[in-house]
């Protein structure tokens, strides 16, 4: 009885509910998905799924995918250097089934080499990598007589090549249409018309200390660009604004106005106290109406002079935060217009009766022109206006990066000016490598005989080009080291760093981007090359390091909603993560990039405002390759979470 007794225990223990022998061991897939392992070879969840079923020992970290690739690519390569002293041991005659098993399992891998660098450069058809943003960029008409171009490696252009690849195309021209007008209002975001506020409401100037306070957030957010303004005269005309008559102001400050409203737009704009307090609606609200009253008392027909030249820089930074990237092209046409006749480009000649601070202003308002114009024919993939070639050797000398500490010129002495002024300099050369980078990897290859109808789709690019601009890239995160020290206030120190970072993040996705296309056939398993797989991995490392960083400084709350090089940037980070997770469908594979994807987009919808840039770059986002990416929008919500 006893016996039985304890039999019976025994068996209401073993199948209790909820009760299931629990493997031992589970197999990579399985542990990777988290899903349960039956233990078998191969298991039931892997047959089921159709996917390779693989253990590892458990003895060791399990590896990343990048390290099990480079594993395998190594083992071929033992493989094959012993196939071939095998093949070099008998004569020609006998070693007809080596042959054929070196085509067919080393078909198309480099051989070995001893140091780091790709051995793809020994054969000539692995020395040329191809980008899959074609040559012929992307139109679109808005009318009979209206067309708009985007460049072929313009952010643009990348989406819409990735809906291609991913993507069916829509089965309407309406639904092809609104698929486009919403990639394309990123860029193209409308200017509201000044007759949409009172006269009552025009006429309204803010108080004496928060026009103050509002000056002091434009140089602490926009210190990169905005060297053109001094801060010390600036603060002395706002005092005579405030403090003067009208009729001894108007007299000489009557082309200050423009120039006044313009800065207290970008004030408002990047103000983030006033956001949390008023709300984002009153503040872009309120910086959009200084901003119209700015253009209005600017005759663009007549940008004679510095000052209404730097109201046109103001102009152009506010349009750039707000999504209006062509219009701020269209403004720094005539911007670039006014600076070459007056001269900003070319030496002053001797005799000419120029003060030092005059000279000096002329050479920061050429600076921040550069900065803006590189900027923007880098973000739609267009000619800049100004030439670079056309600049004198001692211009260019003025607007390098000090590594002295010391200025060009005695005007400004103080140890914060040489910092901005040196960091937007750096800024400067930074953009001038990436735009002459771009230049000479995918549009130099273009030149030469006529392109077939394929061709351009694929366009091939020479890996020793990019090898020299990836060097460039090293060689100027290696002269950070020799700037002069930041300014002490640390939330300008932390703004002006993190933008140079984004900055360079942003010149790399630029350049690797292109190479996504590789991550497929990795992907499938098909082979492909160590230079091919590098190209596509490296883009992956960025994104993934340009959302940790922007996360941190999110964590610090330095993040603004205003700033368009930080969201743009962003939202091309999680886009190459959105395209490595496509071409995995259906699982959650890799799981690294949904995370950082999934994060990426948490810190876009933190940075919403109205209808800013992201705004526009979610809804880019939403419009992406759904029908593959269901599981990864399965587990999002339909309301992305409000500001924190």
């Amino acid at each position: 009885m006893a016996e039985n007794g304890g039999s019976k225990a025994k068996d209401v223990f073993k199948y209790r509910k909820g009760y299931h022998k629990r493997s031992p061991r589970a197999c990579d897939e399985c542990r990777l998905r988290k899903i349960k392992c039956d233990g078998a070879r191969p298991c039931k969840p892997c047959a089921v799924s159709q996917n390779t079923c693989s253990y590892e020992s458990g003895r060791k970290p399990r590896q990343t995918p990048t390290e099990r690739i480079r594993v395998l690519e190594n083992r071929l390569r033992s493989v094959r250097t012993s196939l071939e002293s095998l093949k070099a041991q008998h004569p020609p005659d006998q070693t007809a089934d080596v042959d054929k098993i070196l085509r067919t399992v080393d078909l198309s891998m480099p051989p070995p080499s001893d140091n780091e660098s790709s051995s793809d450069d020994d054969d000539p058809d692995s020395s040329r990598l191809n980008s899959m943003m074609g040559s012929s960029g992307r139109s679109f008409a808005h009318g009979p007589w209206q067309t708009s171009f985007y460049g072929s490696y313009s952010g643009c252009s990348f989406v819409l090549r990735t809906l291609e690849l991913f993507r069916k195309p829509p089965d309407t021209v309406a639904a092809m249409d609104g698929t486009r007008q919403v990639i394309t209002d990123l860029y193209e975001a409308p200017i509201p018309d000044i007759e949409s506020y009172t006269p009552a409401e025009s006429r309204t100037l803010p108080s004496q200390p928060m026009a103050l306070d509002l000056l002091g957030v434009v140089f602490t957010r926009n210190s990169l660009l905005v060297q053109f303004l001094h801060e010390a005269n600036f603060r002395d005309m706002v005092y005579r604004l405030y403090n003067e008559s009208a009729v001894q102001f108007s007299a000489s400050g009557q082309t200050f106005m423009p120039l006044f409203h313009a800065v207290m737009a970008l004030g408002l704009l990047s103000d983030i106290q006033c956001r949390r307090q008023d709300g984002c609606e009153y503040a872009v609200s309120e910086a959009t109406k200084h901003f119209l009253l700015a253009r209005k008392g600017l005759d663009v027909s007549q940008c004679a002079d510095l000052i209404s030249l730097q109201t046109l820089l103001c102009l152009i930074i506010f349009l750039i935060s707000t999504s209006r990237i062509t219009a701020a092209h269209a403004y720094l046409g005539v911007a670039s217009s006014s600076a070459t006749r007056l001269g900003l480009h070319k030496k002053v000649e001797e005799g000419i009766s120029l003060s030092q601070a005059q000279r000096d202003t002329r050479t920061r308002v050429f600076l921040s022109l550069l900065q803006l114009d590189l900027y923007v024919s880098l973000v739609l993939d267009i000619p800049g206006f100004i030439n670079l070639d056309d600049i004198d050797t001692e211009i260019i000398g003025k607007l390098q990066p000090s590594t002295t500490g010391k200025l060009p010129y005695p005007f400004d002495i103080t140890a914060e000016s040489r910092a901005q002024f040196s960091a937007s300099a750096k800024h400067l050369e930074l953009l001038v490598l990436a735009a002459t980078g771009v230049h000479n990897a995918f549009y130099q290859s273009l030149r030469g005989p006529e392109k077939t109808r394929k061709e351009l789709d694929f366009t091939s690019v020479d890996v020793k080009t990019l090898r020299d601009v990836e060097h460039k890239f090293r060689q100027w995160t290696k002269g950070l080291s020799g700037l002069p020290a930041f300014p002490e206030d640390p939330e300008t120190s932390a703004n002006m760093k993190f933008e140079l970072e984004m900055t360079f993040y942003f010149g790399q996705l630029v350049m690797y981007q292109p190479f996504l296309h590789y991550l497929v056939p990795m992907a499938r398993g098909s082979p492909t090359t160590k230079t091919q797989s590098e190209h596509a991995l490296a883009c992956m490392k960025i994104a993934g390091t340009t959302i940790s960083r922007t996360d941190v400084m999110y964590q610090r709350g330095l993040l603004c909603p205003a700033s368009w090089n930080t969201i743009y940037t962003l939202f091309l980070a999680v886009s190459s993560l959105l395209f490595l997770i496509a071409t995995h469908p259906g699982t959650s594979r890799p799981s690294n990039a949904w995370k950082k994807g999934e994060r990426g987009i948490t810190l876009l919808a933190a940075m919403r405002c109205v209808d800013n840039g992201a705004v526009k770059c979610l809804l880019n986002i939403k419009v992406g390759p759904k029908p593959i990416l269901g599981a990864f929008w399965s587990t999002w919500p339909c309301s992305f979470p409000t500001n924190s």
